[in-house]
């Protein structure tokens, strides 16, 4: 609940804040947790990022069109740049960044649903001038006047280095649950909060974290932890998100037709990743098991397609690779080249 401080009202209508909104479900089959940090992920030239990014948002999709628009600027701002004078001494992310943010996001919405006791001062973008109650037992907010302030401290962590022995996920979980624990604004707090985090893994490199509905207990919970001191949950929820869109976006596109990538990346609307690993188990698709991760490449999983639409078979018995197995008496080289 929000509770004007001036009028003692409260909104018309409570933001609802889902999670990837539009896209498809898909699981993850592990992460791995020693994983150098995600800034030091290279996925080739700015264009072809930008693409692969638009890709895996869908922020084409005509469905919560106002968000896709607003995923788009993040996504197009944090590699193109585009930052002003202004935004000079914060390297990462500027106050005046996470405003446009949040003007894009609830813009549309405020016209719709605009919140009763919202003056002309908290415009879409504007730090909220009222009380929010507390999220959770025991998790009390700043009041609205400290909320600039708390901003600023905010800035200065989101912007400077992991902690000395921090992993970068879990400094940016850290950051991404320190901003919502101040809630700067009257509502889309969420929504915002978590196109934050992806302009700072795009700017720094990395592909986005898709959250999806599923995960959104999870994410809670998460959240929880993370406010209790331990970001180590929420930093590995991002962590599978992040190697989600490495697996399902980047390595299809990046990788060609004949090179081995895994089966969750080959994953399409009419072949599911369980349908493709179903198939590579029984051996109907050509596959390899590598490390107890099953692996295929486009020509293949083509060939399987066309194989199913004649009503026959295809493919050889798949192939277990233990990770002791010398590669020259696995398979041809070029077949293990994983990607």
């Amino acid at each position: 609940m929000l509770t004007d401080q001036r009028h003692g009202t409260s909104p018309s209508r409570e933001a609802v804040e889902t999670l990837g909104e539009s896209h498809p479900d898909h699981s993850l089959d592990r992460v791995a947790r020693t994983a150098g940090p995600a800034r030091r992920l290279k996925i080739g030239d700015e264009s072809r990022n930008l693409r692969r990014v638009e890709q895996s948002c869908d922020v084409g999709s005509s469905r919560n069109g106002w968000y896709a628009d607003a995923a788009r600027w993040v996504y197009d701002h944090a590699i193109r740049g585009g930052r002003s004078d202004a935004d000079a001494d914060h390297s990462l992310i500027s106050r005046t960044e996470v405003a446009e943010i949040h003007r894009r996001v609830m813009e549309p919405v405020r016209t719709s649903f605009p919140p009763d006791g919202a003056g002309p001062e908290e415009r879409p973008g504007d730090f909220r001038r009222c009380e929010i109650s507390p999220l959770r037992p025991g998790l009390l907010l700043p009041t609205w006047p400290l909320v600039p302030a708390e901003f600023d401290g905010w800035l200065d962590l989101a912007n400077g280095s992991p902690g000395e022995g921090q992993h970068f996920v879990e400094h940016l979980a850290d950051i991404h649950a320190t901003f919502e624990r101040i809630h700067p604004f009257r509502d889309g707090n969420g929504r915002v909060g978590r196109l934050v985090v992806n302009l700072l893994l795009v700017r720094q490199g990395a592909p986005p974290a898709i959250l999806y509905k599923k995960d959104r207990a999870r994410y809670l919970r998460s959240l929880g932890r993370a406010d209790a001191g331990d970001p180590g949950p929420l930093g590995e929820l991002l962590a599978r998100a992040v190697r989600h869109s490495v697996e399902r976006f980047l390595l299809p596109a990046l990788a060609g037709p004949s090179r081995l990538v895994p089966v969750a990346s080959l994953a399409t609307s009419d072949l599911s990743h369980v349908a493709l690993q179903t198939a590579a188990k029984r051996g109907r698709v050509r596959a390899y098991q590598v490390a107890g991760q099953w692996y295929s490449n486009r020509k293949w999983v083509n060939e399987y397609r066309r194989s199913r639409r004649q009503g026959r078979r295809s493919g050889p018995i798949p192939i277990v690779v233990d990770d002791e197995t010398p590669e020259s008496e696995a398979q041809p080289e070029e077949q293990l080249s994983l990607g």
